[in-house]
């Protein structure tokens, strides 16, 4: 029996004009493949819902590598297992400001979760800890401050955009924990526990860690978090001064392939440059349609099984937690599409 045969389609391309396009004017509720489009298929419940929105998630693995996903909304943070979420806030629960959202990262060193709201003081717990009120405050040392961004950069959690009660907000500071320890957020040469206030670039909009190095994400500037040991613990020079990311949201990584979205349109950062991924394709049509002033409404994920980057963002007049539209990029092909 002769296999079906795929009719090759246009790439997305709605930059260009209509007359003379290359590619497709409209690609919607579609998947971009190879040659041509899958379809996009509807939702499909997977887990209960939580109590409100979620305004963050996370996926992490325990030392026996049992798969945890980690969920906020704006009271309360939860874990999920057998497609179940369950209700793991700390006592008296959370209280995240409108236009603020939870922040995770996975701690392997210690097989934790941490989560950040920027109001509320970091909270953590083993991964799988599965008991009700897991979720705790991490930092027991004198100073604790809290922050809207978190990684963990080679043996180090790495807090950005933080407030202390010493210097209150301070958007472009970077403080990074002692040594293995999540718990101790006091500056000692001892433990290269310390603080960094970025010169330039406005603030901190994302932290992506890893076991080399770090990238930080600024509204103006993108940053290598590169350990160099005591005295100096992280040199912090920026190596993108061109772009950087003024929307949270839309930061997501996949191995050394960051993508995320600039002021000029959709970008892949690979720790070393960035390379544009959106120009003359997509670029001019989302900023069109995307109201800067929304930027909470945006999330990011990767699917690595279809090899697809998606941003959900509100778009054409929708309200800011109300994301209407995703796209899509096929990263081995470079095509595009989008869904409503």
């Amino acid at each position: 029996m002769e296999a079906p045969r795929t009719i090759p389609m246009g790439e997305w391309m709605p930059d260009l004009p209509e007359y003379g396009n290359p590619g497709a004017l409209v690609a919607k509720n579609i998947i971009p493949d190879a040659v041509s489009y899958r379809p996009f298929k509807a939702f499909t419940a997977q887990s209960n819902a939580l109590s409100d929105p979620c305004l963050g998630a996370v996926a992490c693995k325990d030392a026996d590598n049992n798969v945890y996903v980690y969920a906020g909304d704006s009271d309360a943070l939860y874990e999920m297992t057998d497609s179940s979420f369950t209700d793991e806030s700390k006592g008296g629960g959370y209280s995240t400001a409108s236009g603020d959202a939870w922040n995770f990262e996975c701690w392997d060193a210690a097989s934790k979760v941490i989560a950040t709201n920027f109001t509320d003081p970091v909270q953590s717990m083993s991964v799988g800890g599965g008991a009700s009120g897991a979720f705790a405050d991490m930092i027991t040392s004198t100073n604790k401050p809290k922050a809207k961004h978190v990684g963990v950069v080679r043996d180090f959690v790495v807090l950005g955009n933080t407030s202390d009660s010493t210097d209150g907000h301070k958007p472009a500071r970077l403080w990074w924990s002692a040594i293995r320890d999540e718990a101790d957020f006091d500056p000692d040469a001892a433990t290269q526990c310390d603080y960094a206030d970025l010169p330039s670039g406005g603030w901190v909009n994302g932290v992506v860690g890893g076991a080399e190095y770090g990238v930080v994400f600024q509204d103006s500037l993108i940053r290598r978090m590169e350990y160099v040991g005591a005295p100096v613990v992280f040199d912090i020079p920026a190596v993108d001064r061109q772009r950087g990311c003024p929307i949270p949201g839309a930061i997501t990584a996949l191995g050394r392939n960051i993508f995320y979205i600039s002021h000029e349109g959709f970008f892949v950062f690979d720790g070393a440059r960035s390379t544009p991924i959106g120009a003359n394709k997509v670029d001019r049509t989302f900023w069109q349609q995307f109201d800067l002033n929304n930027a909470s409404g945006v999330s990011s994920a990767i699917d690595p099984i279809n090899k697809l980057v998606c941003w959900a963002f509100p778009g054409d007049g929708a309200a800011t937690s109300s994301p209407n539209k995703i796209y899509m990029h096929k990263w081995d092909t470079g095509r595009w599409a989008e869904a409503e």
